[in-house]
């Protein structure tokens, strides 16, 4: 995947370890996080400061939705399983 700067068009960021087809991505409320859920039921939490994956977490059915909480600490991802809520301490 990769992060475009929409007012310059410029790449601002490459992540690498998607094992599947990405289906949807989020943004954290102050950026500094990047989210993406996928069809082979992973999400991927980035670090986009240094393009670090800083976690992962899986669920048996695709995945084809992502948004953050309003206060950046939740992640709630949906897909064929239903919806899931993960919960981030020292965010």
């Amino acid at each position: 995947m990769r992060l475009w700067d929409v007012a310059t068009g410029a790449q601002r960021a490459e992540f690498a370890g998607r094992a599947g087809d990405a289906k949807a991505v989020a943004i954290s409320p102050d950026a500094t996080w990047l989210a993406a859920a996928g069809r082979d039921g992973t999400v991927r939490i980035w670090d986009v400061r240094d393009n670090t994956c800083v976690a992962m977490m899986r669920v048996e059915q695709d995945l084809t939705t992502c948004v953050w909480s309003q206060q950046g600490h939740g992640l709630i991802v949906g897909g064929s399983g239903g919806l899931y809520r993960f919960e981030f301490s020292g965010h």
